[in-house]
């Protein structure tokens, strides 16, 4: 099992399309990035292996001098050139170590927040709190989750989920880890092993470091594979809880051409209003499928007030963005919604006021005053294009 295989079969337009049908689209980029940390923990697996061909090629070069010569005054000395720093094996193998449990213990977080995201919508945990353990802890208190929720508590209970939290905290926080190496000279074998040691109760022997490795990678990959099938597969099979009021798509009118102070555009929302209420919150991300290359394409969005259409196109409302736009993420940003009985007043305010106008996610017009030698006119047209008008 490899993560490229485990991830092109999880991460693929169905799935992605999944995401946005349930409008937890945001999800998708902490999916990838988890996907990432256990592609940079097998590189750590494969830059062992090449430390370890490195060892046995300086055995038998020195080797072959000690039976030329019939004696030979120095140890076999193993230099390995990372990104153009010379170490030696030994500095060389303890790095490889203490990364891989690095990006095996990372992984569990970033992971947590694709379930966050995914399966929690707009009760999610808040991005600086959750944590793989917080997660968990939270699907406990929802019943549709508890199969996911089951598959963490066990996970986490595991023999390889406790190693990998106790070596990498260890490592982090307090001491490093030596990872004793030893190359026999009579036959050139390499036996590889991390010491025993100890996190608070919990008391972890000594082993073989290439078997631990590959166990705590193994185990990892297929806890990885089997929630994120897990997660997909209850997307598929029921209508999601939290999600009420998130959009992808609104609607801009704008008008160029007429001068300062003339020149404006409205961002409109429309929405079924038999169910909503003043103060009601709404979680707006722009985002649509590209039909012609079954692509994804999504952006935050920008502005900062929305008006809020019915089902008949009239105006009602107005949202008001409690949060600024996340500048390190895809997230559905918070609006608040105020309900006014006269809107004429609120639109022209909002018309005029300066702001972002992102064409591509919705019905786009635009009213282009034209100049020429004959006259003036005015030209309405629609837009498709992704552009951003200041």
């Amino acid at each position: 099992m490899n993560v490229r295989r485990v991830y092109e079969d999880l991460v693929n337009y169905e799935n992605e399309k999944l995401l946005f049908e349930n409008k937890v689209i945001d999800a998708l980029q902490f999916l990838k990035n988890s996907a990432k940390k256990l592609r940079y923990a097998e590189i750590e697996l494969n830059a062992l292996t090449f430390v370890n061909d490195k060892i046995k090629e300086s055995y038998d070069q020195w080797n072959k001098e000690l039976f030329d010569n019939g004696k030979i005054n120095f140890f076999p000395i193993t230099i390995v050139e990372y990104f153009g720093t010379k170490l030696l094996d030994d500095d060389a193998i303890e790095k490889i170590v203490g990364s891989f449990f690095h990006y095996l213990h990372s992984f569990f977080d970033n992971f947590a927040q694709f379930i966050n995201f995914a399966l929690l919508g707009n009760i999610a945990v808040d991005i600086n709190k959750a944590s793989f353990l917080v997660i968990k802890n939270r699907l406990k208190e929802l019943p549709e989750y508890h199969k996911i929720f089951n598959q963490l508590d066990n996970f986490s209970k595991t023999l390889e989920f406790c190693y990998i939290e106790d070596f990498n905290n260890i490592t982090k926080h307090q001491y490093t880890i030596d990872v004793q190496s030893t190359l026999f000279l009579n036959d050139g074998q390499i036996e590889q092993k991390i010491p025993q040691f100890q996190k608070k109760e919990r008391f972890h022997d000594s082993k073989e470091l290439k078997d631990k490795m590959l166990n705590s990678f193994d185990a990892t990959l297929k806890f990885f594979e089997t929630v994120t099938k897990m997660v997909f597969d209850h997307l598929k099979q029921n209508n999601h809880n939290y999600i009420t009021n998130r959009y992808h798509n609104v609607s801009i009118k704008a008008q160029l051409g007429f001068g300062e102070g003339q020149n404006g555009g409205a961002v409109l929302l429309k929405v079924d209003n038999s169910n909503i209420t003043n103060g009601n919150i709404f979680y707006l991300l722009l985002s649509k499928i590209e039909s012609d290359s079954n692509k994804i394409v999504t952006q935050n969005i920008l502005t900062d007030s929305v008006i809020v259409q019915d089902s008949n196109g009239h105006n009602i409302g107005i949202l008001e963005a409690l949060e600024p736009p996340n500048a390190n993420i895809i997230k559905y940003r918070k609006y608040k919604l105020t309900l006014h009985s006269d809107m004429r007043a609120i639109y022209m305010q909002h018309f005029f006021k300066p702001k972002k106008l992102q064409m591509g996610f919705g019905e786009g017009e635009i009213i282009q005053k034209i100049q020429d030698n004959d006259s003036n006119t005015d030209e309405r047209k629609n837009e498709e294009s992704d552009s951003v008008l200041d």
